[in-house]
C-alpha cells in the first residue's frame, strides 16, 4: 500500500501467507520500521513462485532498523518455478536495512531439480539497497544474498554459518565478515566470528569487534550491545561488526 512518511515501530508480523511479500508487501511506501520482528510467515499460496518471505519491497524508500528476520520461508509449489529471498525480496525502490539479524531463513522447492532457490536471506532484483551492521546466519537452502539486478551494499556486517554459500553477483562489501570475502581489501574479513548465543553475539575476543567503518554513534547502535555480557561500546569507538 502507497504510504508517505509512515512510521512503524514495536510490532511483530508473524504467521503471514502470501506468494509475494508474506509478513510484508510494500508498494511505493516511504516508510520507516522499527524494533520490529518478522518471524515464521511463509508463502507462497497455491502459486508457482514465492518472494519475499519477510518483506517484499516494490518502490518507494523503507528503512527497516533494529529488526529480526527469522524462521521465514518461501516455497516453490509448481516444477520449474522458483524461490527469491527467504527474508527480503527487492523489486525496486531505495531501501536500508539497519541493525538487522536475519537467521534461520529458508527455501524449498518441489523437489524439482529445476527449481532455482536464491537469496536465502535477501534478493535484490532491482533498485538500491543497503544493508548496515546486519549478522546473517543459518539461513538456508540459497545462497544467503543474491544480487540479479540494481545496487546491493553491504558494510559493518557478518555473513557466516549459512548452509549454502554467501552470495552471488556483484554485491559492494565493506568492514564485512564472510568466509568468501578477501581479507584486507575494503576492510572486510574472513575470520570466524566467533559467535555466541543468544542473537548471535560476539566473544569479546572475536576478530569482528571494533572492525567497522564508522562510529558507535553514526551506525545509530549507542547503548546497544553486541555481547553476551550486555556491555556496550564506548562513545567515539569504532562500531562491531554485526546486529547489536
Amino acid at each position: 500500500q502507497s504510504k508517505t512518511n509512515a512510521v512503524i515501530e514495536r510490532v511483530t508480523f508473524r504467521g503471514g501467507y502470501a506468494v509475494d511479500g508474506s509478513g510484508l508487501y510494500s508498494s511505493n511506501a516511504y516508510a520507516q520500521i522499527r524494533h520490529a520482528v518478522f518471524e515464521n510467515n511463509a508463502g507462497p499460496a497455491g502459486g508457482y513462485y514465492g518472494r519475499g518471505g519477510g518483506v517484499y519491497l516494490l518502490g518507494g524508500s523503507v528503512t527497516l532498523e533494529h529488526v529480526i528476520l527469522s524462521n521465514n520461508r518461501v516455497n516453490t509449489l509448481n516444477t520449474g518455478w522458483s524461490a527469491y529471498g527467504a527474508g527480503a525480496y527487492i523489486a525496486s525502490g531505495v531501501h536500508y536495512f539497519r541493525n538487522i539479524l536475519g537467521a534461520a531463513n529458508h527455501m524449498a522447492d518441489d523437489g524439482t531439480a529445476t527449481a532455482a532457490l536464491v537469496g536465502s536471506f535477501l534478493f535484490a532484483n532491482g533498485g538500491t539497497t543497503t544493508v548496515e551492521n546486519a549478522t546473517l546466519a543459518h539461513n538456508s537452502a540459497g545462497l544467503t544474498l543474491y544480487r540479479n539486478g540494481g545496487t546491493l551494499r553491504v558494510a559493518n556486517s557478518i555473513v557466516w554459518d549459512n548452509d549454502s554459500g554467501d552470495y552471488g553477483g556483484t554485491i559492494a562489501f565493506s568492514n564485512s565478515c564472510a568466509t568468501s570475502l578477501t581479507a584486507g581489501v575494503q576492510g572486510n574479513l574472513n575470520s570466524d566470528p566467533l559467535f555466541e548465543t543468544p542473537l548471535f553475539y560476539l566473544a569479546t575476543n572475536s576478530p569482528c569487534v571494533a572492525a567497522g567503518n564508522r562510529t558507535v554513534e553514526a551506525a545509530g547502535v549507542t547503548n546497544r550491545t553486541s555481547f553476551t555480557n550486555g556491555v556496550t561500546e564506548s562513545s567515539g569507538t569504532t562500531v562491531n561488526l554485526g546486529y547489536h
